[in-house]
């Protein structure tokens, strides 16, 4: 995708999107109180007559726009963006992991399962976003973050309340609305790294959207907090997935100012606090399921290359913060002392050498079964501290263990520059 491919892209993402991650904190409980209120008049015999037939949405199930309103003409441009994703190069093609999302998510939208479609997508980092027309996008590095399934849940259901509440129509509305053609296109500029006249008056109007955005996030919270609880979820693992995300941004140093496009989220403090108290409010069953093991089998398979795409970010604060959390959960130690090695190898600072070599050794111990260029690692990192013999002896193991290497040549090549 060429520059202006991708600023498009992303500028229709932050307008289409209720941008995750929610002044009035009664906006919380709108979503609870009214699936409470529906729940009791299923009891009472209407709605139904079944509780599980709940409508706690601004849009019935298999939902489309009319064909001369303004929302289908949205649905029309969210389309184009949804048949680039679908054969996108980034898009993760796996069955298994694919299948196991559409079942978490039909799982937490009931009747409103096949409204939702989520893709996943090969990138590193934590996000996830939704889409007017019920499209869903989440980043595979969320997949490192959550520790079990509940909490992915809890990330799913929470986009799934921006669609039942239908904020990205609402969000593009209020940008129509408060916003002329002139500023629209100024916030594209901006967005594309051009410089723009009538900065202050702009930056007025992103603050009153983001005012409006952070209400809307509040809002999908509880939405997805019922969602949860209706599921036979644990809502008490939601405002972990928060906790983790706080504690990896300030893990992060080198972290610049959030924009006003990030600021629509709520305050941290707030969020968790939030989340955290309305979930022990919940009358939650003692067996409330988090499936921690069906996550695992999922991702366990696929975790190493996850993992690789967030260490080429070079990012070391957070990624130290990210393996350690992994490493506690306890999931193939092997796999991630190896990681923890190969970040102090990249980090290079005073005594990672060391450090990364005793990683290394870790791993070999370790339960489970590091990736296979672990002795390639070892080597450079002798070779760099000049230990010739046993650079020599660690790269000559990690031939004998990867006969068919694609780097057979090159490593051949390092052993003979390194002598007898």
């Amino acid at each position: 995708m060429n520059k202006t491919a991708a600023t498009i892209f992303c500028l229709a993402a932050v307008l289409l999107t209720a941008g995750c991650a929610g002044d009035d904190l009664g906006f919380y409980k709108k979503g609870l109180k009214q699936g409470q209120e529906t729940a009791g008049k299923a009891k009472a015999g209407r709605d139904g007559g079944n509780a599980s037939a709940y409508r706690m949405a601004d849009l019935a199930p298999s939902h489309k726009p009319d064909a001369k309103s303004d929302e289908a003409g949205i649905w029309l441009q969210v389309e184009k963006i949804e048949r680039w994703v679908k054969t996108a190069g980034n898009r993760m093609r796996l069955a298994p992991l694919n299948a196991y999302i559409e079942k978490v998510t039909c799982r937490v939208g009931g009747i409103y399962c096949k409204d939702i479609r989520v893709y996943t997508m090969r990138a590193p980092g934590f996000n996830a976003a939704m889409y007017p027309n019920g499209m869903m996008h989440i980043r595979s590095g969320l997949l490192l973050r959550v520790e079990n399934e509940a909490q992915l849940a809890a990330v799913i259901a929470h986009e799934a309340g921006h669609y039942l509440r239908q904020h990205g129509l609402q969000r593009l509305r209020d940008i129509r609305e408060k916003t002329n053609s002139l500023l629209f296109f100024q916030i594209a500029l901006a967005g594309a790294g051009v410089p723009v006249v009538g900065d202050i008056a702009m930056l007025a109007t992103l603050a009153g959207l983001s005012a409006f955005s952070r209400n809307m996030e509040r809002e999908a919270d509880g939405y997805g907090l019922l969602l949860l609880s209706r599921a036979g979820y644990d809502p008490g693992e939601a405002w972990k997935v928060w906790r983790f995300l706080v504690k990896e941004k300030k893990a992060d140093k080198d972290a610049e100012t959030p924009s006003f496009f990030v600021a629509s989220h709520p305050q941290s403090k707030e969020r968790l606090d939030t989340l955290r108290d309305l979930a022990a409010k919940m009358q939650t069953p003692s067996t409330a399921d988090k499936g921690r093991e069906r996550l695992a089998k999922v991702v366990l398979p696929i975790r190493a290359g996850l993992i690789r795409d967030e260490l080429h970010l070079r990012n070391f604060g957070p990624f130290e913060f990210l393996m350690d959390g992994l490493i506690e959960r306890g999931d193939n130690l092997a796999e991630l002392y190896f990681f923890k090695g190969e970040m102090h190898r990249l980090r290079n600072k005073k005594d990672d050498a060391q450090k990364s070599l005793e990683f290394y050794a870790k791993a070999r111990k370790a339960e489970g079964a590091p990736p296979p260029e672990i002795h390639r690692s070892i080597g450079l990192v002798h070779q760099k501290l000049g230990h010739g013999k046993d650079a020599r002896a660690a790269f000559r193991a990690y031939l004998a263990d990867n006969p068919d290497a694609g780097d057979r040549a090159m490593i051949k090549h390092l052993i003979g520059k390194l002598g007898q």
